[in-house]
């Protein structure tokens, strides 16, 4: 049916082609009509507020400051880090117990200076390997703050040096019973 229309619409079509064609237009009048619209159009964009310009050199100034904060604020945390994060740096409770252990080691230490016995460069070896142990726990939590196992290990690592530090005062507080009980065994 379709097909039908068509093809009587392009019958009548042909057929009155000549009544159809009542008006000839003059093409280059025509075109000098509409260009000279389109550089009329040309001289009023020219004056209009340039806004694309203005947005291009704000999202420029934008972009420009953001990189330049990154990159201060990433230098901060660099120097600010650059030993690694200790316990202090997660929270008050993990700072006291760092300042805890700190003080306990340092008292148990002066005892063994104390007791003029020649353990302080052995204990001093053993404690520069955990203290390298302990930076590099330090850099870990770097990488990767409130890591509960690298929190954990440093806290073990306060605890092996004071059970070395507890060890050596135990032996020479033995040694020195010892030493009091051959004293009184000679002056009896």
């Amino acid at each position: 049916m379709t097909r039908n229309m068509s093809d009587k619409l392009k019958k009548h079509i042909e057929e009155n082609r000549s009544s159809f064609e009542v008006y000839k237009g003059d093409y280059d009048s025509m075109w000098t009509e509409i260009d000279a619209k389109l550089n009329r159009e040309k001289v009023d964009v020219s004056r209009v507020f340039p806004w694309k310009t203005i947005l291009r050199i704000a999202a420029s100034v934008t972009l420009i400051m953001m990189v330049s904060i990154g990159v201060i604020w990433m230098k901060g945390n660099t120097i600010r880090y650059a030993d690694g994060v200790s316990l202090q740096d997660l929270s008050p409770e993990l700072a006291e117990a760092e300042i805890y252990y700190s003080q306990i080691l340092e008292a148990k230490i002066s005892l063994i200076r104390t007791s003029n016995m020649d353990l302080v460069p052995i204990v001093i070896k053993d404690f520069e390997m955990l203290d390298s142990a302990y930076n590099e726990l330090k850099m870990d939590l770097e990488d990767n703050m409130y890591n509960e196992e690298v929190i954990d290990a440093m806290i073990q690592n306060y605890r092996i040096k004071l059970q070395i530090l507890e060890t050596i005062l135990e032996d020479i507080e033995k040694s020195n019973v010892d030493n009091v009980e051959d004293e009184e065994k000679i002056s009896i």
